[in-house]
C-alpha cells in the first residue's frame, strides 16, 4: 500500500477491528468490572489524560482496578512494612500491592483486561490499535527530549506497540519505550502494524500485560 493510501487502510482497519473486538471482549471487562464493584463501590472506568497525535490531550479509558484511595493505601502499607517499602523504592511497585482490589482487579491488570475499554478510544479516532504507547503529557515530558517527544506525536497512540511485544525487562524501561516508539514510527506500516499485532496475543498471555 502506498504511504498515501496508509492512513486511510489503517485507519480502517482501526474502526472495524475495535468495533468487533467490543463486541467480542467487551462483556468480559463488564464482568470483571462487576467483581470489582462489588468488592469496591465506585466509578467503573479509571480516566485520565493522555498525549495525542499532534499533541492533542485526550481522556483514555481503563477498567478501574484500584481502590479509590488507593494512595492512602499504599503509604499506610509503606510506613507499616519496611520489606515493602524496600521493594517500591527499587521497583516502583509491589507484588502484593493494597492499592488493587482483590483477585479481579489483579487478573485485569496481569491480562490487559483493563485496558479493553481502550477500544472505545481506538474506535472514536483518539488512538490506534497499534502506535507508540500513550503516556500522561507530564510523563513524556519527563523522560522523553524534545525530538523523540516531536516524532511519537506524529502518529496516533497505540492500545499496543513494540514496546508491548519487544520488552526487556523492567532495567531502564522509558528509555527503552521511546527507542523502540522511534522504530516504530520510521517504519510504520500496515505489514508492521500486522505483525505487531499477531505477537501481541502472546505478551499479553505472557501475564505482563500491555501496560
Amino acid at each position: 500500500m502506498s504511504a498515501a493510501l496508509y492512513p486511510v487502510g489503517k485507519r480502517l482497519i482501526d474502526a472495524l477491528g475495535a468495533a468487533f473486538a467490543l463486541v467480542l471482549f467487551g462483556p468480559i471487562a463488564l464482568l470483571f468490572g462487576a467483581f470489582i464493584r462489588q468488592q469496591s463501590p465506585g466509578p467503573l472506568f479509571f480516566v485520565q489524560t493522555r498525549e495525542g497525535q499532534c499533541g492533542r490531550p485526550f481522556n483514555i479509558l481503563k477498567l478501574r482496578t484500584m481502590y479509590p484511595d488507593a494512595g492512602e493505601r499504599l503509604r499506610r502499607h509503606l510506613e507499616t512494612d519496611a520489606s515493602a517499602a524496600a521493594e517500591f523504592a527499587a521497583n516502583g511497585c509491589l507484588r502484593d500491592d493494597p492499592r488493587i482490589v482483590g483477585r479481579a482487579g489483579a487478573l485485569a491488570r496481569r491480562y490487559s483486561i483493563d485496558e479493553i475499554p481502550q477500544l472505545w478510544n481506538v474506535l472514536v479516532g483518539e488512538m490506534s490499535l497499534v502506535g507508540p504507547r500513550p503516556l500522561h503529557p507530564r510523563d513524556a515530558e519527563m523522560f522523553f527530549d524534545a525530538p523523540t517527544r516531536a516524532a511519537r506525536l506524529l502518529v496516533l497512540p497505540g492500545m499496543t506497540g513494540l514496546w508491548q511485544v519487544r520488552r526487556e525487562g523492567k532495567r531502564d524501561v522509558m528509555r527503552n519505550i521511546g527507542e523502540l516508539d522511534l522504530i516504530y514510527v520510521r517504519k510504520r506500516s500496515l505489514r508492521f502494524d500486522f505483525m505487531i499485532l499477531l505477537l501481541t496475543p502472546r505478551a499479553v498471555l505472557s501475564g505482563g500485560g500491555v501496560s
